[in-house]
């Protein structure tokens, strides 16, 4: 089981000019007990927006933290680079998301959906995730999906691209993808992704 937080944060201009200034956030949680991994990048689709996901070991140490004077400290480090408040999405994905996270382009599909129909979206998103991993040369897995804690009507699907094109080339007339359209509301983005620490 792995757990994921990603958290997507509005930059401030101060951020756009200069990243360094959220490695202080970055120095921090990488001591934080029960954090293993995290990684940070910059929506394709709008630069002002900064996707940091931060990889748990449970969600007990996640919530342990979060109830922590640390995490007051933590919020006080982020606000030179938030211009807002940040939108959190926590959930346990089927599949370690390394895979996806280092490559070039990483896929965020976040779709909401209604309770009749979750069933069915998370198993359309299952199969064509694995499909278009199986197929498809430019794609990077294995996909990883998970429900978000905070929403029982989220989903979360990762996957990995060459390239933004590459994804949409490949989607492209997909039944699928058309289906997906239908059952549930659907946003997806792009980030180009870096681990922190880089190894």
């Amino acid at each position: 089981m792995t757990i994921f937080e990603i958290v997507v944060i509005p930059a401030t201009e101060a951020y756009l000019e200069n990243p360094a200034i959220l490695k202080p956030v970055l120095e921090a949680l990488r001591k934080t007990p029960g954090v293993i991994k995290q990684w940070i990048g910059a929506r394709v689709e709008d630069k002002k927006l900064v996707h940091h996901v931060i990889e748990w070991e449970s969600f007990e140490a996640k919530d342990k933290f979060d109830a922590s004077p640390s995490s007051e400290e933590l919020l006080a480090l982020v606000k030179p680079a938030s211009n807002g408040e940040p939108t959190f999405y926590t959930l346990t994905v089927d599949h370690p998301a390394d895979g996806v996270l280092a490559a070039p382009i990483t896929e965020y599909a976040i779709a909401t959906v209604t309770e009749e129909h979750k069933e069915e979206l998370v198993s359309l998103l299952k199969s064509l995730g694995s499909e278009l991993v199986t197929s498809v040369k430019s794609c990077y897995g294995p996909p990883s999906l998970g429900q978000v804690r905070e929403s029982s009507g989220k989903v979360v699907l990762l996957l990995g691209w060459d390239t933004v094109q590459a994804h949409l080339d490949a989607v492209k007339d997909h039944k699928g993808v058309g289906k997906l359209f239908i059952i549930a509301s659907l946003e997806v983005v792009h980030a180009p992704m870096a681990k922190y620490p880089p190894a």
